[in-house]
């Protein structure tokens, strides 16, 4: 006998699906036939034979997930479910019982996204070449090979050490009773924003995610208070999408400055990655720098000036935060002011804006046929 498990989808995006589907299979030895005893000559009745194949009697289904960190795991999720007896199917073609389920995981939209280094694009830059296909961009990642997991290697795959020693894993692990023996399969998932359910139109809305990610506001006034701002910035980042800043400026005495050639402001965009593990120091990586100049920045005020950008490094992560790991992003705007003839007494003046945008990185999960969803050894206790 061997219980295995059938993944519908590898990787849960939370911004796309809460629920667990997929199937278990529990594959029978050869059924046993048992013949009746012979009939009395007289009898007409012949001689009846017919398989026996006794009926699972229960399953269960656990989706649970671990924080570790060098070697020490917390336990972040352990939900169970129970499912009926009375769903499973014979299969006589294949000679196993069936059973499909689709189960609502809602918690996962309060769990910290699968952190597994070698899952996530590399940080490396992006190729900006335009490949002979013909599309718009390449995009160089790193991807995973899916393992099929037995029990008793469970934990050699989560105390797989990460360059960071740490992780985050989720594991689907089911059980099944067939008579006084009980059979036990587990299979690794991933959780996390896979980039199925972004749309290459941008003019198309989406079920998951908004097309363009919603802009927040942001204003006040430079150090020396003599230039106002407004700052249109993205709610989200996706990593492999570009998006924008929009600035609105202008000067506090606006009918000089419309006359001030001099004047112009240089606008630094910088967007980075913040790590900290546990009690280790933080570490940070640039994920893009931008620099543009504007001449007579209070033209801005009536015709806002929209910078495009785009990642010149891939995150290690997503955004995310669990008790001992936290990874942040981090955008910063910054806007120099040179006016020597308009503020003879502070010709030079700034702005400085920083704030958290969460930030989407697609999981690197391959496509897999029916047999690399499964996991295929099973774990028997009678």
């Amino acid at each position: 006998m061997t219980l295995s498990i059938h993944l519908d989808c590898p990787n849960l995006d939370p911004f796309a699906t809460s629920r667990l589907k997929g199937r278990l299979y529990l594959a029978t030895s050869k059924p046993v036939t048992i013949d009746s005893p012979p009939s009395p000559p007289s009898s007409p009745l012949t001689p009846i034979a017919g398989p026996l194949r006794p009926r699972p009697s229960f399953a269960f289904i656990e989706f649970s997930g671990n924080e570790k960190v060098n070697g020490v795991p917390v336990s972040l999720v352990d939900d169970v479910f129970r499912l009926s007896a009375n769903d499973w199917v014979f299969d006589h073609k294949q000679q196993q019982w069936q059973l499909a389920f689709d189960l609502p995981v809602p918690c996962v939209q309060d769990l910290p996204i699968t952190y597994t280094p070698h899952l996530h694009a590399c940080p490396q830059p992006l190729d900006r070449r335009i490949p002979n296909d013909g599309s718009q961009r390449g995009l160089s990642t790193v991807s995973s090979q899916h393992e099929q997991l037995c029990p008793d290697d469970l934990d050699n795959h989560r105390n797989r050490s990460t360059s960071a020693a740490c992780s985050i894993d989720y594991y689907v692990t089911a059980t099944a009773r067939l008579q006084d023996c009980d059979y036990r399969a587990i299979v690794p998932i991933t959780l996390g924003h896979d980039g199925s359910h972004i749309k290459e139109d941008d003019d198309e809305e989406d079920e998951g995610l908004p097309a363009k990610p919603l802009s927040k506001t942001c204003w006040g006034m430079s150090d020396h208070h003599h230039w106002l701002y407004e700052l249109e910035l993205p709610q989200w980042i996706d990593a492999l999408k570009p998006f924008q800043v929009g600035i609105r400026t202008k000067s506090r005495q606006q009918w000089r400055a419309a006359k001030d050639p001099d004047t112009s402001c240089m606008i630094t965009i910088h967007l980075y990655e913040a790590r900290q593990i546990d009690t280790q120091p933080e570490v940070s990586m640039t994920l893009l720098t931008s620099s543009h100049i504007l001449k007579n920045p209070s033209t801005t005020w009536s015709s806002p000036c929209v910078v495009p950008l785009e990642m010149t490094h891939l995150p290690t992560s997503g955004s995310l935060s669990s008790p001992r790991i936290d990874i942040s992003h981090h955008l910063c705007v910054t806007l120099n002011y040179t006016s020597p003839s308009l503020h003879p007494q502070h010709p030079l003046d700034a702005v400085h804006y920083h704030c958290v945008v969460p930030v989407l990185s697609p999981i690197c999960v391959p496509k897999y046929s029916d047999s690399d969803r499964d996991s295929g050894i099973s774990l028997k206790s009678c």
